[in-house]
C-alpha cells in the first residue's frame, strides 16, 4: 500500500517514518507523559528503591504502525521502556486506554471477563466533520480559521461545564492534529467512574446524537438545565459573527428552510418568508445578519403569543442547533474506549497533536500549528549552533508554547497527589501515635 505523505509548501515531506523515530527519540516527552499517565504514584519507593506501583505498567498502549498496522495491549513497565519503545516501532499513531487488573500483554492467559478495565481519565472528541451541515467554508478533513470557531465555542462550553458544574479541575485539551479537538479529564474521582456514570455526564452534555443537526432542529425547553443556559450565554455573544458573517449560513436554502419549519403556527412562517423576501442578494453576508434579525424579533415574539401557547424558545433552540458541541457520545461512555495521545504526529498533515490554553482556544491556529518537519528542522538549527538542550522539546520555539501548557498541567497534577501524600502521612502518624498513648496504659 502506497503511504500518504503530508507535503509542505515548499515541497519537502512533512510525515516520514525517519523523521518521526528522529522526534520519539529527540523531542517527544516521554518523562511528562509518564509523569501524567502514572499521576506521579512511581515516587513513592520501596525499601529497594524501587518504584511501589505498577500503575503504568497495567496502563494499555495502542500502536497504528507503518502500512496501518494496528496493534493493541501494549504496555511498558517505566519511562524508559517507553521511550525506547517508541524510537524502535515509530508508531504513527498512539492511542491511550484503560489502566487494567494487570498488564494488558498478559490479557490472553486469562478469560475474557477476567480482565478488567479499572480506571480511566474521562474523555471527550469532538470532530469538525460532524458540523459539515452547518459549515459553508470547507468540509470533510479541511479546516480553517473560519470554521475552527466551532472547536473554539465547543471547548468553551465543555471546559466550563466540568469545572462549574462537575468540579473537575484537572483538564488537558489536545488539538487532534487534522480537525478536532480531544479534551482528558484526569481528577482521581473521574477516572473510577463506571460507564454508567460516563454516560451521565456525556448524555447531560448532549443535545443532539451523531449528524442528526443536518435533518432535525434542536427543541430546547424554557426550563433549560444548566449546561444548556450557559451554553446559550456562549454561544449568543459570537452567534451572529461566526454563523452569519463568517458561515453565510443563510445563503443556503436549506438552512432558511430549517428555521422556518422550526415555528410551529403556517401564519408566523409565512409572516417571516415574507419579510425575507426583501433580501435576496445571499451571497452578500450582511444580508444573513438582516435575515438573522428578522427571525430573532419574529421567533423571539415580543407580543408573547408563541410563548403562551409554547414552552420553546425557538431563537435559542436555532442558536444551539448551528453552535452546540458535538461530541462523540460513544467515545465518553466507555471506560475501555481508547484516544489519540498528546504529542503523537498525525500522519497525513505532520502536525502536532499539541496540548492548547481552553482559555486561549481563540488565539489557537490549526493551520498554523508546530509540524514535525518544522520541529525537527528547528532541533537541528539549535544542534548547529552548538546548542544540547536536555529537554529540547522545551526549548525548541514551535513546541514551547504547548509544552508550557502541558507542564502546567503536571504542576496542577503534582501539587494534589503532593497534598494526598501530606494527608495520608499525617493520617498515619496521628494513628501511630494513639497507638503509643494506648500502650502507655
Amino acid at each position: 500500500m502506497e503511504e500518504e505523505m503530508a507535503i509542505d509548501t515548499h515541497g519537502e515531506i512533512e510525515f516520514s517514518i525517519e523523521l518521526l523515530k528522529k522526534y520519539f527519540e529527540l523531542l517527544f516527552p516521554s518523562k511528562g507523559m509518564y509523569d501524567w499517565l502514572t499521576y506521579y504514584q512511581p515516587e513513592m519507593k520501596d525499601t529497594e528503591g524501587k518504584p511501589k506501583s505498577d500503575y503504568f505498567y497495567r496502563r494499555e498502549f495502542s500502536f497504528t504502525l507503518e502500512d496501518g498496522i494496528y496493534v493493541r495491549y501494549n504496555c511498558f513497565k517505566n519511562e524508559e521502556e517507553f521511550k525506547q519503545t517508541l524510537i524502535e516501532k515509530s508508531p504513527e499513531k498512539i492511542d491511550i486506554g484503560a489502566v487494567f487488573n494487570m498488564p494488558p500483554k498478559n490479557h490472553s492467559s486469562v478469560e475474557s471477563r477476567a480482565f478488567i478495565p479499572q480506571e480511566k481519565e474521562l474523555v471527550f472528541d469532538i470532530d469538525m466533520t460532524d458540523y459539515d451541515d452547518v459549515r459553508t467554508c470547507c468540509e470533510g478533513a479541511n479546516v480553517c480559521l473560519k470554521c475552527w470557531r466551532f472547536m473554539s465555542i465547543a471547548t468553551k462550553i465543555i471546559d466550563k461545564a466540568m469545572r462549574e458544574d462537575f468540579g473537575y479541575k484537572h483538564l488537558l485539551w489536545v488539538f487532534s492534529g487534522r480537525r478536532g479537538v480531544h479534551c482528558w479529564v484526569c481528577d482521581p474521582s473521574t477516572r473510577k467512574l463506571t460507564n454508567e456514570a460516563r454516560s451521565a455526564i456525556a448524555n447531560y452534555l448532549t443535545v443532539h446524537v451523531g449528524n442528526e443537526m443536518g435533518s432535525t432542529t434542536a427543541k430546547i425547553d424554557f426550563v433549560a438545565h444548566p449546561a444548556i443556559s450557559r451554553a446559550k450565554d456562549i454561544i449568543k455573544e459570537e452567534f451572529t459573527d461566526i454563523m452569519m458573517r463568517g458561515q453565510n449560513i443563510l445563503s443556503k436554502e436549506e438552512q432558511r428552510k430549517k428555521l422556518i419549519e422550526m415555528l410551529p403556527e403556517e401564519e408566523v412562517r409565512n409572516h417571516l418568508k415574507t419579510n425575507w423576501d426583501r433580501y435576496t442578494d445571499y451571497e452578500d453576508q450582511e444580508n444573513s445578519v438582516k435575515l438573522w434579525n428578522i427571525f430573532t424579533e419574529i421567533a423571539g415574539d415580543k407580543g408573547g403569543k408563541l410563548r403562551k401557547s409554547y414552552r420553546t424558545d425557538y431563537v435559542t433552540s436555532a442558536m444551539i442547533t448551528f453552535l452546540y458541541p458535538r461530541i462523540d457520545a460513544n467515545v465518553s461512555k466507555g471506560i475501555n474506549h481508547l484516544l489519540k495521545s498528546p504529542f503523537c504526529v498525525h500522519p497525513k498533515t505532520g502536525k502536532i497533536c499539541v496540548p492548547f490554553d481552553p482559555s486561549k482556544v481563540d488565539e489557537f491556529d490549526p493551520c498554523n500549528c508546530p509540524t514535525l518537519l518544522n520541529a525537527m528542522n528547528e532541533y537541528d538549527a539549535m544542534a548547529s549552533k552548538g546548542e544540547d538542550p536536555i529537554e529540547s522539546f522545551k526549548t525548541v520555539p514551535s513546541l514551547r508554547e504547548s509544552f508550557g501548557v502541558f507542564s502546567k498541567f503536571l504542576r496542577g497534577l503534582k501539587k494534589e497527589y503532593t497534598e494526598v501524600i501530606a494527608k495520608e502521612k499525617k493520617l498515619l502518624k496521628s494513628q501511630v501515635d494513639s497507638m503509643d498513648v494506648g500502650s502507655a496504659f
